[in-house]
């Protein structure tokens, strides 16, 4: 039985449907995100990442006001920040995380950025900081279902999606 967030992963996703599907979704975290649909807005999120950034950049170069500054940063978020947090929640999950392996992952996250907020000269936090998110982009860019579990008790139950049985196949 095929899911209907599931698309299949032979047909490769236009950039113009990984958009739009990217603001359809900005606020629903089920379902699942394949990996053509996570790369085409990474890209374009790097992209407007980099825009922003020169802008930013620009502006304060040119004395303009912090307010207009904050205003820029605060759509920024706004438009690509939310959206984004569902796209990964959703990518995550293709890749056969479950829930409380997604909550897992954002809670280390947000534990290792406040500490490498507080101790902004320490090169140790740098570095778990790092580590932490070079883990979370390898996930993210792993198969779908790599990460799914067959057991029906213990912790890999609860961080990992249940495998699907095919059982249209008869022995």
């Amino acid at each position: 039985m095929e899911d209907k967030n599931h698309t299949s992963t032979t047909q490769p996703v236009s950039f113009k449907k990984a958009l739009l599907d990217f603001w359809k979704r900005a606020f629903d975290f089920s379902g699942v995100t394949k990996l053509g649909e996570f790369w085409w807005i990474a890209i374009v999120s790097i992209g407007i990442g980099f825009a922003v950034v020169f802008l930013s950049t620009t502006l304060v170069e040119k004395k303009a006001s912090p307010v207009v500054i904050l205003i820029i940063l605060l759509l920024f978020f706004i438009f690509l920040g939310f959206p984004s947090i569902s796209l990964s929640i959703r990518r995550l999950r293709d890749v056969g995380l479950a829930n409380l392996g997604i909550l897992g992952i954002f809670v280390l996250s947000a534990i290792v950025g406040v500490f490498n907020n507080i101790y902004t000269l320490n090169s140790s936090v740098d570095i778990i900081d790092t580590a932490v998110n070079l883990i979370v982009f390898y996930v993210s860019l792993r198969p779908t279902d790599k990460y799914t579990t067959t057991q029906k008790s213990g912790w890999r139950s609860k961080v990992f999606r249940q495998q699907k049985v095919d059982t249209s196949k008869s022995e």
